[in-house]
């Protein structure tokens, strides 16, 4: 072959590696963020004793596939490497994966035992397949292209789980009827996910295992080759550094991406609201994860990296800061800060009857939260607010206790529309004794906010920002012309640590959406450079044994700051230290990946450097 045709042939494999995180990203978007959690506790987990139980059981079946990845990662990376099999464990986990996925049509009313089972497949093929995926990036991309070659993947990953998205929400909408729209884009997934998964399958080349190698054979050294990759690691210190450091930023990013949905729903935001956030991270994080692989390139000129390092830092500033004055000083109709409190607010005791009789409350604010059981032994009861019958929105009346089956701790927000005195009657429907009401509780003051403005003030930083970075640039040299990947995940992090302790004090709209963009910003460009970084420090011929080392690393350390979280919350009762306690980890995890001598580690494995410091493998025809 040519040296034209080896360079195309290589830049058809890296293109075809890069849009398999088009075709799996689906599942990360629709699947594990948006879709399918609420689906398995509103439908799936309907039959459960509340809806806390099913989320309960959700969580227990997304850490049990976590761990099966987690173990089996090492096991058959090492597998993969010794008998040159990577691409084919990846199509297996893949397709198997796609069509488990496409399975979870079947999920119907109450049957979370086969949602759990069905997703533990879907989602080991993810996690399985992710892991062969990466192990494969440094034998498709040449070693001077890995950082851009990692973070056009996570950009690429970004474009197709929000196209996706947004098409399944349109036909959740559509086709409403038996949540026909939602089973529908389980099956979009699984298609996605496959299809797209032809061209990696056609153009990617296996990379060759060792001499005389066979799956028997291979399958008797798999725990000396564990032990050895063991060893390894205490010979490359660096490498360890990095692996330590990782699994604790690396956590915290994960907790701050579910953190912000958390906060999202502190300040009154709806479904419909927080599917337009995931979208907003997708979309935003597109430019923002190619900007940061632009960082460290090799081609990359001084006088961008500078304009780019200098537009990052702008926006670490300016977005909090503009965001925070909007809050202090902007119209609360825009902003959504806080109005002042009713000085109502609170759950509020209900006395309950052994009878027919009304039971009526009266409250002065505006909405009300009533928490009640349902099931076939509860009675019904309806609701008359201010004298009318309160109806759904399909004009049926609303019947508290109605349900063929028990649950506790259900809850519906009764809305007058406005602030004032209202009344709530609870009125038993027949002669059954009246029972479902627990409690309620007297919301706050709901925020108002105008998210095309808040949007538009967004870009307005954008805009100045970019002005800076043209402006300014030379001003940031002495950063800018030190910046490799190692650096460019430093300046993430603190911009990670900026978003921890703004989070501690975010008491506004604006400041969600603010904080969500820089979230997006600093996500896609952080985890595609750790890989890229992880990958210039280990051996290119065990790269399926590392990379599941790499797995176990990213799977076993998001067990760690939900413990201090959930702890911050038990003491505090409140989510805001949680929040502000990430912050230790960005400064830990930080402190460990500053001290990592990426030059030694390339030496130590006999990488070499180039003039301008990048750290790159021998590469040859």
């Amino acid at each position: 072959m040519t040296a034209t045709e080896i360079a195309e042939q290589s830049d058809k494999q890296v293109r075809s590696w890069m849009l398999y995180d088009w075709a799996n990203s689906a599942f990360a978007t629709t699947i594990l963020a948006a879709v399918f959690p609420v689906y398995y506790s509103a439908v799936a987990g309907s039959t459960l004793p509340s809806a806390a139980k099913a989320t309960q059981y959700y969580s227990l079946t997304l850490s049990a596939s976590v761990l099966v990845v987690a173990i089996i990662s090492p096991i058959l990376g090492t597998l993969a490497d010794t008998t040159g099999t990577r691409k084919r464990w990846l199509v297996g986990f893949a397709l198997v994966g796609a069509a488990a996925t496409a399975g979870l049509f079947t999920v119907g009313e109450g049957a979370w035992l086969w949602a759990s089972l069905v997703f533990v497949v879907a989602r080991i093929g993810f996690g399985g397949s992710s892991v062969f995926y990466d192990s494969l990036l440094p034998h498709v991309a040449p070693p001077e292209r890995i950082d851009e070659v990692s973070s056009k993947g996570f950009a690429l990953g970004y474009l197709g789980g929000g196209i996706l998205l947004a098409i399944n929400v349109a036909m959740i909408f559509a086709l409403p009827d038996d949540n026909l729209g939602v089973r529908l884009s389980f099956v979009t997934v699984g298609i996605w996910w496959a299809v797209f998964s032809i061209p990696l399958i056609r153009n990617v080349t296996e990379p060759v295992g060792r001499a005389g190698a066979t799956i028997a054979s291979a399958s008797k050294a798999v725990v000396a080759e564990l032990k050895a990759t063991r060893q390894t690691l205490r010979s490359l210190p660096e490498l360890g550094r990095f692996l330590l450091g990782f699994l604790i930023y690396n956590d915290a990013i994960g907790i701050v991406i579910s953190v912000a949905a958390i906060y999202g729903a502190e300040l009154g935001f709806g479904a419909i609201e927080l599917t337009l956030a995931i979208l907003l991270v997708q979309f935003v994080g597109i430019p923002y994860s190619l900007l940061f692989g632009s960082i460290p390139g090799g081609s990359t000129t001084v006088t961008r990296r500078r304009r780019l390092v200098a537009f990052v830092l702008a926006n670490v500033v300016l977005l909090p800061t503009t965001a925070i004055a909007m809050r202090q000083f902007g119209p609360l109709e825009v902003s959504g800060t806080a109005p002042e409190a009713y000085g109502t607010e609170g759950v509020q005791g209900l006395p309950t009857r052994a009878s027919a009789a009304p039971t009526s409350f009266d409250w002065s604010g505006r909405s009300l939260e009533i928490t009640y059981d349902a099931g076939p032994a509860v009675a019904d009861v309806s609701l008359r607010v201010d004298g009318e019958a309160w109806l759904d929105d399909d004009g049926d009346v609303v019947l508290l206790g109605d349900g063929e089956v028990a649950r506790t701790g259900e809850a519906i927000v009764i809305d007058p529309g406005a602030a004032g005195e209202h009344t709530i009657e609870f009125v038993t429907v027949g002669q059954a004794a009246f029972a479902p009401v627990a409690e309620v509780e007297i919301l706050p003051p709901p925020r108002e906010s105008n998210l095309g403005l808040i949007i538009a003030l967004i870009l307005g930083v954008q805009v100045v920002a970019g002005l800076f970075a043209f402006a300014a640039g030379p001003l940031v040299a002495p950063i800018a012309d030190r910046m490799g990947t190692k650096e460019a995940i430093l300046l993430a992090l603190a911009a990670y640590l900026i978003v921890a302790v703004w989070g501690f004090r975010l008491d506004s709209v604006v400041e969600f959406w603010g904080l969500a963009w820089l979230v997006a910003i600093c996500q896609g460009g952080s985890q595609a450079l750790s890989r890229s970084l992880f990958t210039q420090l280990i051996p290119a011929d065990r790269s399926g044994e590392f990379f599941g080392f790499f797995s176990v690393i990213s799977k076993f350390a998001s067990l760690l700051s939900p413990l201090v979280f959930v702890a911050s919350v038990a003491l505090f009762d409140s989510s805001r230290p949680a929040v502000l306690a990430l912050s230790v980890f960005f400064v830990i995890g930080g402190w460990l990946l500053w001290g990592v001598d990426v030059d030694a580690g390339v030496r130590r494995i006999g990488k070499r450097a180039t003039p301008s410091g990048e750290n790159l493998r021998e590469w040859g025809p």
